[in-house]
C-alpha cells in the first residue's frame, strides 16, 4: 500500500534532486517492508508448539449458553464486547463516508452503480436470484446459533442481494437523510448495547444474559444486528451522496 501511494504521488522528473529523493524514499520504504517481513517471519518461528488455546474452556462452558455453534458462543458470549465494537465500527465507517460531503448534500441520492439502463440479463438475474439469496441470508442468521453462519455472513448475502436489485434498477437507494434508513442502521447497535446494560441487573454483568433466556435474546440481537449491518454495507458500497435530490 505504501509503495503504491508513493508510485502515484506526483513527482518532477525534470529535477535530478527530486528524482533522487523519490528513489531514496522508495528504497527506504523497501528496506522497512523487508524488515517487517523478516520480523514477522521470526515471530512465526518462535511460536509455541502446540499453540495455546482456550478451546477446552469454551467447550466446557458452552452448555450454559444454550447455543450449538461454538463460534456463535465465542462471538456472542465469551467475547461479546468485541462483537459489539465490530457492529458499531461498521456504522462508524458509514458515518465517515457520509462525512465526506457537505451536510446540505446528504439529502441527495447515492450515485448509480452502473451508468445507463441495466441489461436484460442483469434484470432477469436479479428477479430470479434475489428470492433465493434472501432465503439463504435469513437462514444463515437464524441457524447461526447452532451451525456455521451468523449475522455478518447473513448480512453480507442480504447486502449483495440489495445491490443486485439496485444494479438492475428494480429498487433505488434511499438518501442518507431518510429517517427509516437511519432508524434501521441504529436498531442493531442500540439493541445490543441495551441488552448489555440490562445484563447488570438481570445477570450480574455487562452483556450477561438472563438465565434460561440466553438463546432467544442472542437470536433477537443477531436479527437486529443483521439488518443494520446489511444496510450499512449497501450504503458503504454506494458511497457518499452524489445523485439528484430525494423527494
Amino acid at each position: 500500500v505504501i509503495l503504491r501511494a508513493i508510485a502515484r504521488a506526483p513527482s518532477d522528473h525534470s529535477s535530478t534532486t527530486g528524482s533522487s529523493a523519490t528513489w531514496g524514499a522508495r528504497a527506504a520504504v523497501g528496506v522497512m517492508c523487508a524488515a517487517v517481513t523478516l520480523g514477522l517471519f521470526g515471530v512465526l518461528l518462535t511460536l509455541p508448539d502446540p499453540a495455546p488455546s482456550i478451546a477446552p474452556y469454551v467447550a466446557e462452558n458452552m452448555p450454559a449458553t444454550a447455543l450449538g455453534n461454538p463460534i456463535a458462543g465465542v462471538l456472542m458470549v465469551f467475547r461479546a464486547m468485541d462483537t459489539v465494537l465490530e457492529t458499531v465500527v461498521v456504522l462508524l465507517a458509514l458515518i465517515g463516508v457520509w462525512a465526506m460531503v457537505p451536510q446540505h448534500r446528504l439529502a441527495e441520492l447515492p450515485g448509480p452503480l452502473a451508468p445507463g439502463r441495466a441489461p436484460e440479463p442483469v434484470v432477469f438475474l436479479a428477479r430470479a436470484l434475489v428470492p433465493f439469496g434472501l432465503l439463504l441470508g435469513a437462514y444463515q442468521v437464524w441457524a447461526g446459533a447452532d451451525v456455521p453462519g451468523g449475522k455478518f455472513q447473513g448480512a453480507a448475502v442480504l447486502a449483495s442481494m440489495g445491490l443486485l436489485l439496485m444494479m438492475a434498477g428494480v429498487i433505488t437507494a434511499p438518501a442518507a437523510t431518510n429517517t427509516r434508513l437511519r432508524a434501521l442502521l441504529l436498531v442493531g447497535p442500540i439493541l445490543f448495547l441495551a441488552v448489555g446494560v440490562a445484563g447488570w441487573p438481570l445477570a450480574g454483568a455487562f452483556l450477561g444474559y438472563p438465565a434460561g433466556l440466553e438463546k432467544p435474546v442472542i437470536i433477537a440481537v443477531e436479527i437486529a444486528s443483521t439488518i443494520s449491518i446489511a444496510l450499512a454495507l449497501v450504503m458503504l458500497v454506494l458511497g457518499p451522496p452524489a445523485g439528484s435530490a430525494s423527494s
